[in-house]
């Protein structure tokens, strides 16, 4: 589930003592190629686009397209994934073709299968990151990202019956608009409690690793993947260094180390995590816990929040250190207390952080920025801190029924009580869950409580379905006559609760 206002961060990394990672596009310079579509002397598509995988077309070529269905659901008794790409008399339906995929997430599966049926070019919709779709190198096969626009006017054209043709030119290298930016795939957001997630990221486009299995004549296999998986990897990988070049650090401030120390990527507002950076990590004699600072969430515009954190001095000797405050969102006044401090080896100093939002973006989204601490001697590390700005007004519950309206006890064939719960905010680009934390269903006749039906706890947004056997909370069976169902929602931020009332009838006995 996303956060409790802002973003899409999901479990576990919602937790706010894990480390979060994302996952920033590394690449300076990617692949790239003229790619030309037309039907007959109508062109459907001209332009430079990026190429995935590991194949690159060294000459221009010119390819009949043809459309791929969507994969089947796989079972057991599944025999592969090829079987889609074949006709009945064992032909392949893209032998020296370009396949051109349906609208979703390619998988590194679907490319492998679709070399190995002999297509010649792969289009996608959208843009493909770099290496993000790598196949062995013996399948030398171009995979080519497409505007959705075009892979849609393609497939209309396919439809009627009229060819479409894909041209390809030679590839070339050319400047990465997107190097260290966040992915497209990564997430981010809040935690539950308004912590800002992810804490740090790293290189997850096209990271280079060896596969499982073995190539042609037994060599080892080599290829590329892409994900914020690759990405926590890549920390794992940086946090076991720093481990090594510092093994007086203990768990949380290694963790503290590496989010500090990391180098901020350039995204929009809201952003507080940077790439991660374990020469600079092992540098550091001060770190923060915690490293991030979620500060709540903010409904009247001039409101003041605050929280602290500590700086703890893991040197031998000791740090002097000033405290400022830097990146704030506009809008915003920031205060830190005290400015200065001189802290011994091994003991650590309180920080307060205050901030004044004086003018409030449109809901849902942040306001952030960060605590800049540099020691001395020229070092430096960032406290980043964010507050939410929530959508406010609208309800938890709504649409709720019951069908039939009137009906007989049953343990068989019950009524329903369909109800929405929860909320999604946002867009559909930057969409904002809000779960709840606690969901009761109570019974009344004639505005007594009777008892509670259900309670269900860490409720996602969605659409709910319960069965009413027209017994009461201790089992028996209620008599004829109106009754209520009162369904009470709380929020996980705990400060909206909602309340929506359902009337039905028992019927008399026939």
């Amino acid at each position: 589930p996303a956060g409790p206002t802002f973003g899409s961060v999901g479990a576990p990394a919602s937790a706010s003592t894990t480390l979060a990672v994302g996952a920033v596009d590394a690449w300076q310079a990617v692949p790239s190629a003229h790619v030309l579509l037309r039907t007959g002397l109508r062109v459907l598509f001209s332009g430079r686009q990026p190429l995935g995988g590991t194949g690159r077309p060294g000459d221009a070529v010119g390819l009949t397209v043809t459309a791929v269905g969507p994969a089947p659901k796989r079972r057991v008794t599944t025999r592969s994934g090829l079987d889609r790409l074949f006709d009945e008399r064992g032909f392949s339906r893209v032998a020296g073709k370009a396949a051109l995929l349906p609208p979703g997430p390619p998988t590194p599966e679907t490319m492998r299968d679709l070399a190995q049926a002999g297509a010649r070019a792969v289009l996608v919709d959208g843009p493909v990151p770099a290496g993000a779709l790598g196949v062995d190198d013996s399948e030398q096969v171009p995979i080519i990202g497409v505007p959705t626009e075009a892979a849609d006017e393609v497939r209309r054209v396919l439809r009627t019956g009229t060819a479409v043709t894909l041209g390809v030119g030679s590839a070339d290298r050319e400047s990465n608009a997107v190097a260290a930016r966040p992915a497209s795939f990564s997430s981010d957001g809040l935690a539950f409690d308004g912590t800002p997630k992810p804490d740090i990221a790293a290189p997850g486009v096209g990271v280079l690793t060896s596969a499982p299995g073995r190539g042609a004549g037994g060599k080892a296999r080599y290829g590329s993947v892409s994900g914020s998986s690759a990405a926590a990897a890549v920390t794992a990988g940086a946090a076991a260094l720093l481990a090594q070049a510092r093994p007086d650090l203990d768990a949380a401030a290694l963790r503290s180390a590496l989010v500090s120390s990391a180098r901020p990527v350039s995204a929009g507002p809201g952003t507080t995590y940077g790439v991660v950076d374990p020469a600079a990590a092992a540098s550091l004699e001060l770190v923060a816990d915690p490293p991030t600072l979620g500060l709540g969430s903010i409904l009247l515009q001039g409101s003041v929040l605050g929280r602290g954190f500590s700086l703890r001095n893991t040197s031998r000797r000791i740090v002097s250190a000033e405290i400022v405050p830097a990146g704030g969102s506009g809008g915003t006044s920031v205060s830190v207390y005290p400015t200065r401090v001189s802290i011994r080896p091994g003991q650590a100093a309180s920080i307060g952080v205050s901030v004044a939002v004086k003018t409030l973006p449109a809901a849902p989204s942040a306001v952030a920025g960060a605590v800049i601490v540099k020691t001395k001697e020229g070092q430096e590390l960032r406290v980043p801190w964010i507050v939410a700005v929530p959508v406010r007004n609208r309800p938890l519950l709504q649409r709720g029924v019951v069908e039939p309206a009137a009906f007989r006890p049953s343990d068989t064939s019950p009524a329903v009580l369909m109800f929405t719960a929860g909320r999604v905010d946002g867009t559909l680009d930057r969409p904002a869950l809000l779960p709840l934390a606690r969901l009761e269903v109570k019974l009344l006749r004639r505005g007594r409580l009777l008892g509670t039906l259900i309670v269900l706890r860490n409720v996602l947004p969605g659409r709910y379905a319960v069965g009413l056997t027209g017994r009461g909370p201790k089992g028996a069976r209620l008599g004829p006559g109106p009754y209520w169902l009162r369904i009470v929602a709380r929020s996980v931020t705990g400060d909206t609760q909602d309340v929506l009332t359902v009337p039905f009838r028992i019927a008399k006995p026939s």
